[in-house]
């Protein structure tokens, strides 16, 4: 998808971004064109409204503990001390981060 006359808030000035089918951002000002093309009309491309961050050294640790059944954060706490923290080893750490580097960083 190629997206025309976005303004960067960066230097004000109108671009194209080029979007692949994964969603990620291939290319500025390329003008690919091989699926829809949407006219921005000058409208302002800014960073995210959120604070995308991880707590990478628990990323990937889903099914080390139990079920977080009541879904508040006194028992998120709970099962992460009880359950997740004494399966996590430096071997099992080093394993984990490789993993989220070439998923997240080298795809």
């Amino acid at each position: 998808m190629l997206i025309e006359n976005v303004t960067f808030v960066s230097d004000r000035k109108q671009h194209s971004v080029y979007v692949n089918s994964e969603g990620i951002v291939e290319c500025i000002d390329c003008r690919r064109k091989d699926g829809s093309i949407i006219d921005a009309r000058g409208r302002l491309l800014i960073p995210p409204f959120i604070n995308s961050h991880s707590h990478l050294g628990y990323a990937m640790t889903l099914g080390y503990g139990r079920k977080n059944e009541t879904g508040t954060l006194l028992d998120a706490v709970q099962i992460l001390r009880e359950d997740v923290l004494p399966k996590i080893t430096e071997e099992d750490l080093r394993s984990r981060m490789e993993r989220i580097e070439r998923d997240l960083f080298l795809s």
